[in-house]
């Protein structure tokens, strides 16, 4: 099937045309972090941020609700 790094070669354009990577890519039937690891692999940014966004939301959720139960009257 050729190589990578050998222009016009059937690998190097699947790689080059598709993105699909064959080393990578194990098949059809991968188990279930098999999916995850390729998901992060492939997503990084996305689930970076993702990550620092959720982060920021819950702080902001927490700052809001302590205000809102500081501003409450007392009975």
């Amino acid at each position: 099937m050729g190589d990578f790094e050998t222009r016009d070669s059937p690998i190097y354009n699947i790689k080059k045309i598709y993105g699909y990577d064959v080393d990578a890519n194990s098949g059809y039937y991968k188990k279930w972090w098999e999916y995850a690891r390729d998901s992060i692999k492939e997503n990084s940014i996305v689930w970076l941020i993702t990550g620092i966004l959720s982060g920021v939301l819950a702080l902001i959720v927490n700052l809001v609700t302590s205000w809102f139960q500081n501003t409450q009257p007392t009975p």
